[in-house]
């Protein structure tokens, strides 16, 4: 077991109101990436479908979706500064060290952000200019959403690290952390749950649209077949979720796991199955849901979401729980030797007037 010990320096608040505090920002700020990168994915795909069968509907379908990736990119940013904070002043050493094992990937974070989100606005904004260059505004987007794919990775085997203290000595940089077990099974679940909230948002967004008379189409057909489609998403990302997260639950290392999980696990099943019947008999019948069925079918999923969250976190906390002991041994350990050579060399503490 790795040997290291805590800052010895005071938390600004009680540790359990931090840790809770930690779980609310991340599901928060997790549902608004994946409603960011789900919507450039699926961009992406309504541009170039409109593109292939000269279909100007998808295009200006592609254009609504467009404009909403830049609102939920500044509030997935927003959002993210809380956990980041939380998480390295809950989880200081663990963080830090993992991060600094990952160090040259890790940094890459903030380049590939930058740029793909400077790309979605240069994107949404000079749409009518790119009128005549679809190819290569579809290739922008595309480019966009490679970022968006690829920056998960990063935080996937950074948190992954975090959690395991006891393989950092076999890390060589983040190629040797990425295939460690579990990286890849997250990341197709992380992918299934953005196609599914994301459907989900564009059924909410274009129904809003439509109401105030923001989104015009050509025949009822082409909105019942778009609303259709949102569904068909929605449902292939449940679908996902199920088979990824069972990976996920038989794939995780066992320092993480206990009998307190199961009752969690049956939450997210009890809040997650109804919105699924309720998506498949809606693909089913080819029919879109009732207000009622999709408002019904929201809350369950984001209940469904807190009990992911809590899940997540308990799952963290048991995989760190012996080395978090053993840290506050050593740290303890570490004070006294500060108190004795201090004592030994006549130090004074100062004290702050």
């Amino acid at each position: 077991m790795p040997q290291f010990h805590d800052l010895p320096l005071p938390l600004p608040a009680p540790e359990f109101l931090l840790k809770a505090m930690l779980v609310i920002f991340f599901i928060l700020h997790i549902i608004f990436v994946e409603m960011m990168v789900g919507a450039t994915i699926l961009c992406t795909y309504f541009e170039w479908k409109g593109l292939k069968e000269k279909n100007t509907f998808f295009d200006k379908v592609a254009f609504e979706i467009a404009k909403s990736i830049t609102v939920n990119k500044s509030m997935a940013v927003v959002l993210g500064v809380g956990p980041l904070l939380l998480i390295n002043v809950t989880y200081t050493i663990f963080f830090y060290s993992s991060s600094v094992l990952i160090g040259n990937a890790w940094i890459l974070v903030i380049p590939m952000a930058i740029s793909a989100f400077l790309i979605t606005y240069l994107h949404q904004y000079a749409w009518d200019w790119f009128e005549n260059y679809k190819k290569l505004h579809v290739t922008l987007i595309a480019v966009a959403s490679l970022h968006f794919l690829i920056i998960p990775f990063f935080f996937l085997t950074n948190t992954n690290l975090m959690w395991f203290p006891t393989v950092w000595d076999q890390i060589h940089g983040f190629f040797s952390a990425l295939f460690y077990p579990n990286i890849f099974a997250r990341y197709f679940f992380f992918l299934s749950t953005t196609l599914t909230v994301t459907g989900i948002f564009l059924n909410w967004l274009f129904n809003k649209k439509i109401k105030n008379d923001e989104f015009h189409y050509p025949n009822k057909d082409s909105l019942d077949n778009l609303f259709l489609s949102f569904n068909r998403f929605v449902l292939v990302g449940m679908f996902g979720q199920m088979l990824f997260g069972s990976v996920v639950i038989f794939t995780a290392q066992k320092e993480g796991l206990d009998k307190n999980l199961i009752p969690l696990l049956i939450g997210v099943a009890i809040f997650f199955i109804p919105p699924m019947i309720n998506m498949a008999n809606a693909n089913l019948n080819k029919k879109t849901l009732s207000d009622f069925q999709f408002k019904t079918t929201v809350v369950s999923l984001f209940i469904s979401i807190i009990f992911a969250g809590v899940l997540r976190h308990h799952f963290r906390e048991n995989a760190l729980l012996p080395h978090q002991v053993n840290m506050k041994k050593n740290t303890e350990i570490y004070l006294e030797k500060i108190k004795n050579a201090k004592k030994n060399y006549g130090v004074k503490d100062y004290k702050y007037e």
